[in-house]
């Protein structure tokens, strides 16, 4: 049998100085590798924002070729974050679908409110009367010709 060096393990200090200047070039890799993550994270934030202002163009200028929506139900216009009033939002509860100029004869003033709230009009631009709550609504979402009943 082989008789054991005397000191078989390396030096404490240059075994932790290898390690530290091999560690070195993989932590700044990682460090590297992050703020590129980062960076796509933001771009693609960016992107999908342009998405959703695309997404709610398009679905106004799809519910003005529609007229009262009767014939051919209206698009989901989303809320400019993104969400869609029929899903549960922060803080509020899913709204009623809007279809056509019935469903939007149909909403509560409450409703109505709530969605201009989400659409980004300020409270103090809200109109007082029901009615011309729905006419305002009814122009955001992209319905033309919208009336009441007399």
């Amino acid at each position: 049998m082989d008789p054991l060096p005397e000191n078989p393990l390396p030096d404490p200090a240059a075994l932790v100085q290898f390690l530290k200047t091999k560690q070195a070039p993989v932590a700044t890799g990682i460090a590297e590798l992050l703020t590129g993550q980062q960076s796509i994270f933001n771009t693609l934030a960016g992107m999908q924002k342009q998405l959703a202002q695309v997404d709610r163009r398009s679905a106004c200028t799809i519910n003005q070729t529609r007229g009262s929506g009767i014939g051919k139900p209206y698009d989901e216009v989303r809320f400019p974050d993104n969400t869609l009033p029929s899903q549960p939002g922060q803080g509020r509860a899913p709204l009623p679908n809007l279809n056509n100029m019935l469903d939007i004869r149909a909403l509560s003033g409450e409703d109505v409110t709530t969605y201009l709230t989400n659409h980004g009009i300020l409270p103090e631009n809200i109109p007082h009367l029901v009615t011309d709550r729905r006419k305002k609504l009814a122009e955001i979402i992209g319905c033309i010709g919208y009336y009441e009943e007399m």
